[in-house]
């Protein structure tokens, strides 16, 4: 089984390495409508959005994820000016992973998007395990589609999650991320807050009921 899991943006500038080695990383699904949004941002909604209109992340700690080339063509946006932290390749637009702006949480949700399977010549599945919850699954068609499929986080999920990010911050992971100055605790980017009619027009584009592309 691969120790780590290949990062790399659409046209190959930005590379990364997620160590995935003990187990911690965890597959998500996300059906809400900011997620959405980001994937409309970028105009890679084909790419992003499965055919229910969620997205896959792998959850995983910040510390664990390393950049070997292209870290400066990073990019962020914020949806709001309270939003989390959406980082992208601004080369090609390519999905990384989203942060809270609260650098003392490590934890970091990689897009799918980013992630390359191929390079390791194994699964998901055989990886990282299965998807382990569905969340901000409003429309009723994705709860009857998937048994773990939810319209809020589970208070399960949350404690779950909560113990492992919990972990990683005793651990010190949040003075190792590659997305926050360890000197300044700032981001290494300032991010980009979209304004109000931004918001509308990509809101305007996203289907009423969560009937993303075919994948």
């Amino acid at each position: 089984m691969a120790d780590t899991l290949p990062i790399r943006c659409k046209c190959g500038t930005v590379r990364a390495l997620a160590d995935i080695r003990d187990h911690h990383a965890r597959r998500a699904v996300c059906y809400c409508r900011d997620c959405r949004m980001f994937a409309y941002f970028l105009a890679q909604a084909d790419k992003i959005l499965d055919r229910h209109g969620g997205t896959e992340v792998v959850q995983m700690s910040q510390a664990r994820l390393r950049f070997e080339t292209g870290r400066e063509r990073l990019a962020c946006l914020r949806l709001t000016p309270r939003g989390l932290l959406r980082w992208y390749a601004a080369c090609c637009d390519t999905p990384i992973g989203n942060v809270t702006a609260n650098r003392h949480i490590p934890y970091l949700g990689l897009v799918h998007a980013c992630l390359d399977y191929g390079a390791t010549g194994a699964t998901p599945e055989s990886l990282l395990g299965p998807v382990d919850c569905r969340v901000h699954a409003h429309d009723p068609g994705v709860r009857q589609r998937f048994t773990d499929a939810h319209a809020a986080i589970p208070v399960g999920t949350l404690v779950r999650v909560a113990s492992r990010v919990l972990g990683w911050r005793l651990r010190g992971d949040h003075r190792h991320s590659p997305f926050f100055d360890p000197v300044s605790g700032a981001p290494v980017v300032e991010p980009r807050v979209l304004s109000a009619e931004e918001r509308a027009h990509l809101a305007a584009q996203i289907p009423t009921r969560a009937a993303g592309p075919s994948r």
